[in-house]
């Protein structure tokens, strides 16, 4: 309402654009907690470790927040391991590292590049930002965020050819 009426089918396709983004990103980054999940307790599962299902629960839960959730989560498995053999816990550090490349290389770049239309180096940059000025909430807002951006540069040109 507070806007010209010339522009408001522009601020209408802009906002259905972002909301999308956004949407998608909530997807992507549920899809990838659920993943994770489902890995770290198949590894955990094979390498015999005891509550493997709370572990891999919290792995997936905690992967919500990037870098700082995942390392938790393997603290927490590798103290719960410890509990049954040293060679155990350095079994499940070394199956949590290969889980994160995973993660890092493979998934991440592939299921947000497709929901958030970032360069992965973007994404990467959005990230030490959001950690820089938010901590642990910018680091998980830190995407959407710079997806939002991204929709309101990308559609620009746009906006100078209805203003003209």
């Amino acid at each position: 309402d507070i806007l010209p009426e010339k522009y408001k089918n522009y601020a209408m396709d802009l906002l259905d654009k972002t909301s999308k983004k956004m949407a998608d990103w909530v997807w992507a980054r549920f899809a990838l907690c659920v993943i994770m999940g489902i890995l770290i307790f198949i590894g955990l599962k094979i390498l015999g470790v005891k509550y493997a299902l709370m572990l891999a629960l919290v792995a997936g839960i905690l992967d919500i927040v990037p870098i700082v959730g995942p390392i938790i989560a393997a603290i927490l498995a590798i103290f719960i391991s410890l509990t049954q053999s040293f060679y155990l816990s350095i079994a499940v550090l070394i199956l949590y590292i290969v889980i994160g490349q995973i993660e890092g290389y493979i998934l991440i770049p592939k299921m947000f590049k497709k929901a958030s239309e970032l360069n992965p180096v973007l994404i990467i940059l959005a990230l030490l930002i959001g950690a820089k000025l938010g901590g642990v909430v910018g680091l998980i807002i830190a995407v959407p965020v710079a997806t939002v951006v991204f929709v309101f540069l990308k559609n620009l040109p746009l906006y100078k050819k209805i203003a003209n």
